[in-house]
Parts: C-alpha cells; sequence; structure tokens
C-alpha cells in the first residue's frame, strides 16, 4: 500500500490529513496514514467522498470501528469541521507505534 511517496507536509490539507504524528500516502483513491515513527506499517485508509464525506477503515489487527461521515445535506456548505474528521477519527483511536 505504501509504492507511493508519502505526500509533503508543504500540501497543507492532504499533507496533514491525519494530524502531525502521520504521513500520508495515496493508494488508488484512499489516503494511507503511517506513524512517523514507523512510517512502513499502514495504520489506516481513508476514503473521501463528494463534498467531504469520509470512510475510515483500520488496516491494523485490532479491529477498530470504522468511521463513516455521510453528510445529510451534502450538497450545502459545511463549516469547516468536516474537513477535520479523519484527523479526529485518527485521534479517538490514539494510534501509536
Amino acid at each position: 500500500m505504501l509504492i507511493y511517496d508519502k505526500i509533503s507536509r508543504q500540501e497543507t490539507y492532504w499533507g496533514n490529513l491525519f494530524g502531525k504524528n502521520y504521513n500520508v500516502h495515496c493508494f488508488f483513491g484512499w489516503f494511507v496514514a503511517t506513524h512517523i515513527r514507523n512510517p512502513t506499517i499502514p495504520l489506516a485508509a481513508v476514503a473521501i467522498g463528494f463534498s467531504s464525506q469520509f470512510i475510515c477503515v483500520d488496516l491494523t489487527k485490532r479491529k477498530r470501528r470504522p468511521g463513516i461521515q455521510l453528510r445529510k445535506e451534502y450538497w450545502k456548505k459545511a463549516d469547516a469541521s468536516v474537513h477535520d474528521y479523519a484527523k479526529d477519527w485518527m485521534q479517538i483511536y490514539n494510534f501509536k507505534m
């Protein structure tokens, strides 16, 4: 899953999708998180749908509950917090290596 280089942190949104402790790699329409201390092990994957709707899945053996953000009125502009869904989901489970 980590066949592509990580996204640069200079790309302020995509490069920091999961927060400052995680690297972000693209993988065929998904974004894959690795911890900065162990950048070779995929921890989670996120798919982003139309108008910032997220699906987050755990790639570890811990079997954490997936995170799904489907906004009822997705066509309406939402506040900026909808863009933090993946980062918030990672923090809830406190992925660490």
